[in-house]
């Protein structure tokens, strides 16, 4: 499991669904950010499964479903976020505060 800081956030990162459920399920979080288009499972996925699981489903989320898609000379393709990571942390503030307020 991976652990960084951001803007005040420990941040656990998961590179799946299956591993995303497991850490939620395992470790009580503010918050949950996954992109849609994450590896078995998706973002929509994971959050179809916690609407059916009373221990995670109250955990506020942001699905993040929009990727900018470019590609290099040599065909490889880019995936980016065109969010930054500045209005990432607004987006988690407030909807961190709509739930506990």
């Amino acid at each position: 499991m991976n652990h960084l800081i951001a803007s005040g956030y420990l941040v656990t990162e998961s590179g799946d669904g299956l591993t995303c459920l497991e850490h939620l399920r395992t470790n009580k979080f503010a918050v949950l950010v996954t992109e849609i288009n994450l590896h078995w499972g998706q973002g929509d996925g994971v959050i179809e499964v916690m609407t059916d699981d009373k221990a995670i489903e109250t955990i506020p989320t942001v699905l993040l479903d929009f990727l900018q898609v470019s590609f290099s000379d040599d065909g490889a393709v880019h995936l980016s976020n065109p969010l930054s990571s500045e209005e990432l942390v607004r987006v988690v503030d407030q909807r961190v505060a709509r739930v506990q307020g």
